[in-house]
């Protein structure tokens, strides 16, 4: 306990102070499984570049600092990594490894009964579900230029602004047998209701899948990926640029469901991150 409060003293004076001739922020300063990290470098003129869990950072210049977003996924384990960024200033490489942080979070346990059509696959459902998985695993490796700007909004609209969605992380028990933990928050809502995008990026994927029914992926750049499942309207196409705000489909009751919602996931290169979180993160501009 007295190593971990050390750590998260020495974190916190570090992002308060100058590191070399740059500044670094970061919020939370002390993230748990599942957060969405927001960082801020400013003091220097040209792009910097990061690296932490293995993955490279984007950034983002606004005003005159540079803005990313990472994401802890879900399952990550609690202790301290390594953050490094690298800055290029009077012609000179300049690195800092910040130590950060990462706790635990306790995680609800969910226990679901679904029709067997869904819980016991035949050989050829199995089948499409790989074919499926390997379109989607796909996704988990892109990291194009960021296209997001400013918070992102709520997918069902203003009227679920401050609703937070159901289970994400839960630890799933379906017709009595452990499985993955939820990788998404699902938001109950009426059939119909509309599903718009919470902030710019290229539509990666649309379709018709085994447990998700109808899905549209979006990428926003910088290994955000962004996921709507269950929607029973698809209004865009793979390719399509969409902008903050836009319509994209309807809430439904397709694929693997007990009932009308929204599934909306959020991947940072295949890290699984809470959408709600991803919602209250702060970033500055429009």
């Amino acid at each position: 306990m007295k190593l971990r409060k050390f750590a998260l003293i020495s974190l916190l004076t570090l992002i308060s102070l100058p590191l070399n001739a740059f500044n670094l922020s970061i919020y939370p300063s002390s993230p748990v499984e599942g957060d969405p990290v927001l960082l801020s470098v400013s003091g220097v003129k040209t792009c910097p570049e990061g690296e932490i869990f293995g993955k490279k950072l984007r950034f983002r210049k606004y005003k005159d600092r540079w803005i990313a977003i990472f994401g802890i996924d879900l399952m990550r384990k609690p202790g301290i990594y390594n953050l490094a960024l690298i800055v290029k200033e009077k012609g000179k490489l300049k690195k800092k490894i910040v130590k950060l942080p990462v706790g635990k979070r306790i995680f609800a346990l969910q226990k679901l009964t679904l029709s067997k059509r869904y819980d016991e696959l035949s050989k050829s459902d199995l089948e499409r579900i790989e074919r499926e998985n390997r379109e989607i695993r796909a996704l988990w490796s892109l990291n194009t230029p960021v296209k997001w700007h400013g918070k992102f909004i709520h997918p069902l609209g203003r009227k679920f602004e401050g609703i937070h969605g159901h289970r994400f992380g839960a630890r799933r028990i379906i017709n009595g047998i452990p499985r993955k933990p939820h990788s998404g928050a699902d938001y109950p809502a009426p059939e119909g209701t509309p599903v718009y995008a919470p902030n710019d990026g290229v539509v990666v994927l649309t379709g018709n899948h085994f447990f998700a029914g109808n899905s549209i992926y979006i990428d926003h750049g910088g290994g955000l990926i962004s996921m709507y499942f269950h929607l029973s309207k698809i209004l865009v196409h793979k390719g399509e640029h969409v902008r903050k705000g836009q319509k994209i489909g309807e809430v439904g009751a397709t694929g693997r469901v007990t009932g009308p919602h929204l599934h909306f996931g959020v991947y940072w290169l295949g890290n699984r991150i809470d959408p709600d979180k991803l919602l209250s993160l702060p970033v500055p501009g429009e």
